[in-house]
């Protein structure tokens, strides 16, 4: 799962990439600009979403992580197998 930082920079590139086609030609044209502005907009909105901690280095955030948990997992049960009309009959009959 893409972090947050790695969703907004995917926004900024997009922009960028309308921006690079735009400078060929020399000039922006209005869909160019709307879109630009709605990456930028949208990159913007994640970034407000980024905590401090989520900045931190990988490293740093797994020592953190793993401190905080205290139960394992629990282990899967076994699955119940359910009898057949075979064995229904021998357990009705003996």
């Amino acid at each position: 799962m893409p972090s947050l930082r790695e969703i907004a920079n995917q926004y900024h590139h997009a922009a960028n990439r309308i921006a690079a086609r735009a400078d060929r030609v020399g000039e922006l044209t209005d869909n160019q600009r709307i879109a630009i502005d709605q990456y930028r907009e949208c990159a913007a909105k994640i970034e407000a979403l980024i905590r401090p901690e989520d900045s931190l280095p990988k490293n740093t955030e797994q020592v953190h992580s793993t401190s905080l948990i205290e139960n394992p997992a629990p282990k899967k049960a076994k699955a119940i197998k359910a009898a057949t009309p075979q064995e229904l009959l021998e357990q009705a009959n003996g």
